[in-house]
């Protein structure tokens, strides 16, 4: 059997599974004591959820894996890679220094979210948004100029 046909059936087995969970959380009854209410909750609410993160972390695996596998059967694309992941190194150390792990004052929040080690990587993930976002915009007008001048 070729590898294709198995990634399908494999697929389908999966789809087949996901759809049985979504039916049930949608007919399958609701937890005692929630039926009526605003906050009605499904009796397979944290099967579902359970199911959602395998196939969440079966998806992140199967993506790191596959490129992992054609960055090492394609020598001539290392490099490339290594740029790439160079760039995101160099996006992260600058974003963490400009970030700030400065406790804000919020009036009525008394949540243990404000902390600075939150803080920082909250502003340090913003500042990455931020930098990758610019630099997204200025490479579509670059592209978009560019081919002008050729």
């Amino acid at each position: 059997m070729k590898m294709t046909r198995i990634i399908q059936i494999v697929n389908y087995v999966l789809i087949a599974i996901s759809i049985v969970f979504i039916t049930l959380f949608y007919v399958g009854g609701v937890v005692p004591g929630t039926e009526g209410t605003s906050s009605e909750e499904p009796l397979i609410t944290g099967s579902m959820l359970r199911w959602s993160y395998f196939l969440m972390l079966a998806s992140a695996f199967l993506a790191v894996a596959v490129s992992v596998i054609n960055i090492f059967s394609n020598m001539a694309s290392l490099k490339k890679s290594l740029f790439s992941i160079g760039t995101i190194g160099l996006i992260t150390i600058v974003s963490f220094l400009f970030s700030s792990g400065e406790v804000m004052t919020i009036v009525g929040y008394t949540g243990a979210d404000n902390v600075p080690s939150v803080l920082k990587l909250v502003d340090t993930a913003i500042y990455m948004m931020y930098i990758t976002l610019f630099a997204s915009f200025g490479l579509i007008l670059y592209t978009s100029i560019a081919k002008y001048f050729k």
